[in-house]
């Protein structure tokens, strides 16, 4: 799969809610290819003050506009 964002990219969740910025893409471990991308990325956001973390499939975020 190919990956449409890179570390630092702000993104939003199609279905609506805050900026969130991709702090690291998930990566697997392939016995002939290494390390390929396999369609999830960590995200960051606050809520208020609180720092938030989770993980997301690609195709749930889009560039925030």
């Amino acid at each position: 799969m190919e990956q449409k964002f890179k570390i630092g990219d702000v993104v939003t969740l199609k279905s609506g809610g805050v900026p969130m910025t991709i702090v690291n893409d998930k990566l697997a471990n392939d016995l002939l290819l290494g390390e390929t991308f396999n369609g999830y990325y960590h995200c960051s956001w606050f809520e208020g003050t609180k720092n938030k973390r989770g993980n997301f499939s690609q195709d749930s975020l889009e560039p925030k506009s």
